[in-house]
């Protein structure tokens, strides 16, 4: 995993610790509070419902799948973080924030840029640190924008 290894320099690490941590769902928080902020009750409702609905798909598969992440299998890919679950595939982490900007950036369009440099970021976070391989990651994308998307159409 060349990707990781480019990420040893201090700096990188520690932009992929803060970029893995703040999506742990620290992330959420402060959104939820802007959206709340704006009185947007069918965009807070379309959030907190999506993340449910996505988070039931990925708990019911995800462990069927059982795929390894690359640091329990590659032994040149050191383990950094802490894992939130023990498989990789697919990434909940870009599951969720998928979901969360997907829905956001249908009703407020001016944040797509703010959502595809988070999304990247988070990518490149999820792979330096050793936890997924980039089918998890295109998985998770496509998992939570299916969600995003289906519950858009239905509610606006």
């Amino acid at each position: 995993m060349k990707l990781v290894r480019l990420s040893e320099p201090r700096p990188f690490r520690l932009l992929a610790d803060v970029t893995n941590q703040m999506c742990n769902g620290w992330i959420y928080a402060p959104l939820a509070l802007w959206v709340i902020f704006l009185h947007e009750w069918k965009l807070l409702f379309a959030l907190l419902s999506g993340v449910v609905v996505a988070h039931l798909l990925y708990g019911s598969t995800k462990p069927r799948l059982a795929r390894e992440r690359p640091f329990h299998f590659a032994k040149n890919v050191p383990y950094r973080g802490r894992c939130l679950d023990q498989y990789s595939f697919p990434s909940g982490h870009c599951m969720t924030l998928s979901v969360v900007g997907v829905l956001l950036c249908w009703q407020h369009h001016r944040a797509i840029p703010e959502l595809v440099f988070g999304l990247l970021l988070l990518c490149w976070a999820r792979v330096a640190s050793g936890q997924h391989y980039p089918s998890d990651l295109i998985a998770g994308i496509g998992v939570g924008s299916f969600v995003a998307t289906s519950l858009a159409l239905c509610l606006f």
